[in-house]
């Protein structure tokens, strides 16, 4: 999660009160329930597993985000599970100050009377290495997801299909989404293809003529692998053939 102990810091630092976020909240209850007060080691080992990676370019830099999920137990012996989103950035919160006269020395001081908007400050540069190594080591290769974005709060998160996209291949590259008419990846374009067609008919919106005359050629979905189940339709096992003709019919 947001590195809020970095947070908490700089509140203390100017002597104003910090209200604790939900997820701040939840790591710390999460720690007080799973670990030894006595020891201050963990009932059982702490595991923890990466659900999404993200890469965020901010100027001309580009940054690493993991969402994350920890596991431990409590001392019952019970499962726990704490949710860690967001966890290579802290805000860093810009004060609102005035002058004040002190009534013991007369003289003027500066005083935190509010907090304006924080700066989002990223931790983990992204480089392939590093984030190859934290993909082969702690995500969940069943779940995981990729995102890009480009830093601002308005910027949508854009998915990426693969790990070797993700981890491999250029920002502006994925960003583009160029990778939907390169040769190598022309089977997962083509599934990525008939999936928004079906997601633009569901939603009476107008399809590309490309995606769907790729759409309406397409038979049923087969030979998907394991990494690509994310982009099967919800309608498993219907040919996609007859449901986008069939979506076709419904709007005429």
């Amino acid at each position: 999660m947001p590195q809020w102990a970095l947070t908490e810091a700089e509140y203390k630092r100017v002597n104003f009160p910090f209200d604790i976020p939900l997820d701040y909240f939840k790591e710390l209850n999460f720690e007080k329930n799973c670990k030894n007060p006595y020891t201050n080691e963990w009932y059982k080992e702490l595991k923890e597993i990466i659900l999404t990676m993200k890469r965020v370019k901010h100027g001309d830099k580009e940054y690493l985000v993991t969402t994350r999920q920890r596991i431990s137990n409590n001392s019952e012996g019970e499962p726990q599970t704490c949710p860690l989103p967001d966890v290579e950035v802290w805000f860093k919160p810009n004060f609102k100050t005035k002058l004040e006269t002190n009534p013991q020395t007369k003289h003027k001081e500066t005083k935190v009377v509010g907090v304006s908007r924080p700066e989002v400050i990223y931790t983990k540069e992204f480089n392939t290495v590093e984030a190859t190594e934290l993909y082969n080591t702690l995500a969940d290769k069943e779940r995981i997801k990729f995102y890009i974005q480009h830093h601002g709060m308005q910027e949508i998160e854009m998915f990426v299909p693969l790990a070797d996209l993700f981890l491999n291949y250029d920002f502006d590259y994925l960003y583009d989404r160029a990778w939907l008419n390169d040769p190598k990846f022309a089977s997962l374009a083509r599934r990525e293809r008939v999936r928004e067609a079906i997601a633009l008919q569901g939603k009476g919106l107008e399809v590309s003529a490309q995606n769907r005359t790729v759409a309406e050629g397409s038979g049923a979905m087969v030979g998907i692998t394991k990494t690509e189940e994310i982009y099967r339709p919800q309608e498993v096992g219907i040919d996609v053939d007859q449901q986008v003709r069939a979506k076709g019919k419904g709007t005429k």
